[in-house]
């Protein structure tokens, strides 16, 4: 109305802004907000990468009887496909020191190193341990496991080993005779059902690995279980004593 006191009402404008998300209508306030929630948007899109974790096999820490460890540490190589992606890794053992549980893999490949804690693996008992690591992250709202085995591989005493072979193994087997059971002097390395003048079963030629620390630990643990038909019954149900018999096997030259 003319001459009227009351100022005319401010008028209110509105904008249309294409973007990648779709238009966006927008005030002088609330263009502010939708900014701000189209970059909220637009990070969760980046973080939706697949993380490729190498190597994907097994690795092994060997821990000798004179405290040397190979390797000292471990490494896996972590990149995503595309944007950032965050990782946890859980189901750590403790001999086991990773220098981070946590991270962000990005396109450009980063390094996860994995120490082996030589302190604890000091006090454990010779044997064979294996873990599996677990890492796990979010692609598209779902959460992905990756998983990595580890095997722990602590080296017996050779001199303890040789009372364990003195009672249980000497009844049916010699160094450089073949008896009951054949002659075991450079057994560790050799192709099993390969011993010179021996009559091995059928079972044990056609199974024909080479003789190492795990399948050697595994034999004496219970050698029906892992070739069923072979010749030979008797087991050590301890594992350090098996470990044990293995490192003196290892330690006799040809």
């Amino acid at each position: 109305m003319i001459g009227s006191r009351h100022a005319a009402a401010p008028v209110r404008r509105a904008w249309c802004y294409q973007t990648g998300l779709g238009r966006i209508w927008a005030g002088p306030t609330g263009l502010l907000i939708a900014g701000i929630a189209a970059i909220a948007l637009g990070g969760q899109a980046a973080e939706a990468g697949t993380i490729s974790i190498t190597p994907k096999g097994e690795q092994t820490i060997n821990a000798q009887a004179d405290g040397s460890l190979g390797p000292k540490k471990l490494k896996y190589r972590l990149k995503t496909d595309t944007g950032k992606t965050r990782w946890k890794l859980g189901s750590v053992p403790k001999w086991l020191l990773p220098a981070a549980t946590k991270g962000t893999a990005k396109p450009r490949k980063s390094t996860l190193v994995i120490k082996a804690n030589r302190r604890k693996i000091a006090r454990m008992d010779a044997g064979i341990y294996s873990k599996t690591l677990k890492f796990t992250y979010s692609q598209s709202g779902d959460k992905v496991k990756a998983k990595r085995v580890v095997t722990l591989i602590v080296e017996g005493d050779p001199a303890d080993g040789l009372q364990v072979y003195n009672a249980k193994c000497s009844g049916c087997h010699d160094l450089d005779i073949n008896l009951n059971g054949p002659m075991l002097r450079a057994v560790y390395g050799r192709k099993a059902g390969t011993t010179p003048g021996f009559s091995h079963s059928e079972e044990l030629i056609a199974y024909g690995e080479i003789w190492q620390e795990r399948n050697l630990d595994k034999w004496l643990e219970n050698p029906q279980k892992l070739v069923k038909g072979s010749d030979m019954f008797l087991s050590l149900k301890k594992g350090e004593d098996r470990m044990n018999v293995i490192a003196y096997l290892k330690s006799v030259k040809p």
